[in-house]
């Protein structure tokens, strides 16, 4: 079960930067709303993980690895 450690952190964000974050085409509401990751640990290629440990595969246009 994922803990969703980011979630009080994107809350936090988006009281401060309209939309929490400055870039519309990296916002998780664009992927997957409540399941994409809102901010990432580390990704390398195609390979993302979130900041509980869970493992996602990027396989968006632009990529974020």
């Amino acid at each position: 079960m994922r803990k969703n450690s980011g979630i009080a952190l994107w809350n936090r964000a988006k009281e401060i930067i309209p939309g929490g974050t400055q870039l519309l085409s990296k916002r998780s509401e664009m992927f997957l709303p409540d399941q994409w990751p809102s901010y990432f640990k580390r990704a390398k290629g195609i390979e993302i993980e979130d900041l509980d440990g869970d493992k996602f595969i990027d396989m968006s246009m632009m990529g974020v690895g």
